[in-house]
């Protein structure tokens, strides 16, 4: 009995060192879950509110905090950060800017677009307001490959979705400048506001200019891409009773610009072909009104739209 007590002990002592760090590990491990837990990415890319590991479709997200993170200014500097997607400036003399993914893209005058572009669930139809200036967004969605069923006939290669920042009820507001090369300035200041317990605002304005970037070689040629450009957005929400919910956006852009596109002229004292400058005037305005009313098992949305381009 006394041999067999002895080696019971023996082992208890063996194995006593196994659970305790056992026990440990399994507490870190613990502790490195809580550490790096992300928070869930909530996208609205099949009309509706999801994870975006269960959207069924290729997806890239963009939230505030990567915007503002990776300086994000306008499509242009968006798109080259997305793969398998392309954009750019080729057709002469209008500024009409071209998007492309995974190989599918329109570059023909005239012809409709192939890359759905949406703010705010509205379509924007122009190709040359797809170029257009970040300020105060909250999310951007690109979604690659067909997205007809629930975007049209014109997302055959897939969809850009914007979304700008709705009206709070904390009163708050943001300033935010910023100067580069070439005198390029840039300033935007948004105002959030609670009217009233049942109507909130929020109004933003930007301005962005810059000076000519490229030197003509030709005598009495001027310079090109300089930039002129304001734009203005504000946002009335009314919300009469829990159930109801009334959002009127209105928004306006102006902006002036010289590229290099255009018709050719000849140097004879070089021997060379250089471009002339292009101006190119862009005017292009908004409004719309979405409805919700939320039912005991559903939702009914209403959105109608107004917009115009002049250039």
């Amino acid at each position: 009995m006394k041999k067999r007590k002895v080696n019971t002990l023996v082992l208890l002592a063996l194995f006593s060192p196994m659970m305790v760090l056992a026990e440990h590990t399994q507490d870190t491990s613990d502790t490195a879950t809580d550490l790096y837990t992300l928070d869930p990415l909530i996208v609205t890319a099949d009309r509706r509110e999801q994870h975006a590991f269960d959207v069924p479709t290729s997806i890239q997200s963009f939230d505030r905090k990567a915007i503002d993170h990776g300086l994000y200014e306008n499509t242009d500097e968006l798109i080259r950060a997305v793969p398998n997607a392309h954009i750019s400036q080729q057709r002469a003399g209008t500024g009409e800017t071209n998007i492309s993914m995974r190989g599918v893209g329109t570059t023909t005058v005239n012809v409709d677009q192939t890359i759905g572009f949406y703010v705010d669930d509205i379509p924007v139809t122009s190709v040359s307001e797809f170029g257009l200036e970040y300020f105060d967004i909250d999310s951007i969605e690109v979604l690659r490959g067909p997205q007809g069923t629930l975007y049209g006939r014109n997302a055959l290669g897939g969809v850009i979705h914007i979304k700008t920042a709705q009206p709070e009820h904390e009163q708050k507001a943001k300033l935010t400048t910023s100067y580069g090369s070439d005198n390029e300035k840039r300033f935007s200041v948004m105002a959030n506001t609670p009217i009233s317990d049942k109507v909130l605002g929020r109004f933003n304005f930007l301005h962005a200019s810059r000076d000519e970037r490229i030197n003509s070689s030709v005598d009495g040629l001027d310079d090109i891409d300089d930039l002129h450009l304001n734009a203005a957005r504000g946002k009335l929400l009314f919300l009469p009773n829990d159930r109801l919910r009334l959002l009127v956006s209105a928004d306006f852009l102006d902006s002036k610009q010289t590229t290099g596109i255009g018709d050719f002229v000849t140097a004879t004292k070089q021997g060379v072909n250089t471009l002339r400058p292009a101006v190119i005037e862009k005017k292009s305005n908004g409004i719309s009104l979405e409805g919700q009313y939320q039912f005991d098992n559903m939702k009914l949305v209403s959105l109608t739209s107004l917009r115009h381009h002049d250039q």
